[in-house]
């Protein structure tokens, strides 16, 4: 996968998302993805943020727009162990253990396609709890930060989930790199996982294609989380992500200029 600006949006000029994820789904053929940025790592919070990027896959192209939101905690389910990923879920007491399988795959494959792009030897695996809830459709974060380097008494962090991948340093503080949140009815009710994903299927019109949602959940995961005010630009922690020091304000608006 390749990622690439196709444009500087000023944030004030796109409306949120209002916790919907694609009215309707797309071929997987073409792809422009929206999303809403959120502030994780020192601490989780609210939607601060629009960027828009054009991706390319050379297994499926995606098209999808998906708000993340609040970090929280659930009980411990079952778990599931891939190269990539080892996947605990909680929060449906094994409910949804005829789930377990599809999410799994679609996330190894999301994962995959995410870690093409910084990963050029061997991975480590990835702790990642799934936590089924009443979210209108899906959120994620990486649960730990790494400082990278200092710019006067600011501090840059890299998402610590990339360290977990690259290094093998883990959170230090929990069981988990990474959480993920799947509404319970976005789930049952709108996600489809492709019964074949070898071929190249379209998305039935009435449902939201699982593993483009995932990719983009990855990308919250792996780098697109700051911690800046969308009004002022100004820091909410003291700190930078990796994402912010790409985002600069030009007449009072936010952009995001990444490579």
């Amino acid at each position: 996968m390749t990622l690439g600006l196709i444009g500087y949006i000023p944030f004030d000029t796109l409306s949120y998302l209002n916790g919907r994820v694609m009215p309707q789904a797309y071929s997987r053929r073409m792809l422009t993805l929206a999303m809403t940025k959120t502030s994780s790592g020192l601490e989780a919070k609210p939607n601060v943020g629009v960027l828009c990027l054009q991706a390319t896959s050379h297994k499926k192209n995606l098209a999808f727009a998906v708000s993340s939101g609040l970090l929280c905690f659930s009980l411990i389910g079952s778990a599931s162990s891939s190269p990539l990923l080892n996947v605990t879920f909680s929060g449906d007491n094994g409910q949804l253990s005829s789930y377990y399988g599809s999410v799994v795959n679609d996330l190894n494959n999301a994962a995959a396609d995410w870690e093409k792009l910084f990963v050029s030897g061997n991975a480590s695996t990835l702790n990642v709890n799934v936590v089924f809830d009443n979210s209108p459709t899906a959120n994620s974060s990486s649960l730990f930060v790494t400082p990278l380097y200092n710019i006067g008494p600011t501090w840059v962090y890299q998402q610590g989930a990339v360290n977990a991948v690259l290094n093998g340093v883990h959170n230090p503080w929990g069981l988990y790199d990474a959480t993920i949140h799947i509404g319970t009815s976005y789930l049952t009710n709108e996600l489809w996982f492709d019964p074949n994903p070898t071929n190249i299927d379209p998305v039935p019109t009435n449902k939201t294609d699982a593993e483009s949602v995932f990719t983009h959940e990855f990308g919250h995961i792996f780098g697109f989380e700051g911690y800046r005010d969308p009004l002022t630009g100004g820091l909410l922690f003291g700190a930078e992500s990796t994402f912010d020091t790409w985002v600069t304000f030009l007449n009072n608006a936010p952009y995001f200029t990444g490579a």
